[in-house]
């Protein structure tokens, strides 16, 4: 069904793939951001946030990076002395989950930072709704900052909201950042979720990790299923009850997560770890999740025991690749080896899925053998839903 499009190269993405993504025609300023008298309002969400806030004026709004796509976006704060600063960011990350964007941002602030204390992860209010706001503190930041941090999830958008000043100011650092989180005002259409406590311990020494076994993709249409897994909200996807009211799967991510270290090369990232068990969800249960940036990054074993095991995802923004699926869960070896490009069949990708916000969901399935007494289909344009 559609052509092959199958990546010979490791899970870590190659360096020509936002260059192969399709260049939309940039949209006009006005059909992104709608500035008031009091607010400035991301229209694709919509979310508004103000444009002052304690002691901070909005100075800039604009995409972080991207240009055209409008899946990573940035307003930027100053206090009128530009002793305080601050900046919201409002991407569309693969598995949008504000508490395991927190978790990024900690590994991304002690990587940058090995003298920042602090962040552990507590619940707060954002625009009136309580436990919307997953937040984290920092002290010792790059020597003598502090810095503050907010993280939501508004339908598939994850906002950070990242307020920093010295040290003698952090009455006004905490301040300025429970302003910003008073003031943002929510649409209807996509509500702020209320996020779950996360419960994050240290790992216990792995021990003896066999490795996994790589399963075969099915030949027929039953490969589209682990396409479909690709467009699913693992964070916890909007649905509709019995009675048509709206409401919210379970993530599929569990809230007991222990936190290893995964070395890769020279480098060093966060593995999180949960136990194995029943799926949460319609989607699965994930049970390791390794964070390679604080931008939505990841690299996630699904188990999904209707898709024949363990899947392998890689989240970016506004992207999910379907790669592997195996018999169990890959070690801790497997997952490096795959990041670092030595393990190439593990890093192809199968299936890649490209969020559109606002437009769909495409994804390309691969060419598929025709089941026993049809005939083989003729090609087709890549499968698109409105998800």
């Amino acid at each position: 069904m559609g052509g092959v499009c199958l990546a010979q190269a490791p899970a870590a993405p190659p360096a020509d793939k936002a260059a192969n993504r399709p260049a939309p025609a940039p949209p006009a300023p006005d059909q992104i951001w709608l500035v008031g008298t009091d607010d400035i309002l991301f229209r694709p969400v919509p979310i508004a946030f103000p444009l002052k806030a304690g002691i901070l004026t909005a100075t800039k709004h604009d995409e972080a990076s991207h240009a055209g796509e409008n899946i990573d976006n940035a307003i930027e704060y100053h206090s009128s002395n530009q002793g305080v600063w601050a900046t919201v960011y409002i991407y569309y990350p693969g598995l949008p989950h504000a508490g395991i964007a927190a978790i990024a941002q900690d590994w991304a602030i002690r990587d940058q930072s090995p003298t920042a204390t602090g962040g552990d992860i507590d619940l707060g209010p954002a625009g009136a709704v309580n436990g919307a706001a997953v937040r984290t503190s920092y002290i010792h930041y790059k020597g003598n900052l502090a810095s503050d941090a907010a993280f939501l999830k508004v339908g598939r958008w994850i906002v950070t909201i990242r307020v920093s000043g010295p040290e003698a100011r952090k009455a006004d650092v905490d301040a300025a950042t429970q302003a910003l989180l008073d003031h943002i005002r929510f649409g209807q259409s996509e509500p702020v979720r209320i996020e779950p406590r996360l419960t994050l311990t240290d790992c216990a020494a792995a021990g003896d990790q066999p490795p996994a076994r790589i399963v075969p993709d099915p030949r027929d249409a039953a490969i589209a299923a682990k396409g479909v897994l690709a467009t699913f909200d693992g964070g916890g996807a909007a649905a509709k009850d019995g009675n048509g009211n709206p409401t919210v799967l379970p993530s599929r991510v569990p809230i007991e997560l222990c936190r290893a270290r995964l070395k890769v090369k020279d480098r060093s990232y966060t593995l999180l770890r949960a136990a194995d068990g029943d799926p949460i969800s319609v989607d699965g249960r994930s049970v390791r999740l390794v964070l390679l940036s604080d931008s939505g990054r990841i690299l996630e074993v699904d188990h999904a025991p209707k898709l024949g095991g363990y899947v392998l995802l890689f989240h970016d923004l506004a992207e999910t690749d379907v790669l592997g699926t195996y018999d169990s869960i890959p070690s801790d070896a497997q997952l490096a080896a795959i990041l670092d490009g030595t393990d190439r069949e593990g890093g192809r990708i199968h299936i890649p899925a490209k969020f559109r916000p606002g437009h769909g969901v495409e994804i390309t399935l691969p060419q598929t053998a025709p089941a026993e007494g049809q005939k083989a289909a003729s090609a087709q344009p890549p499968v698109t839903s409105s998800r």
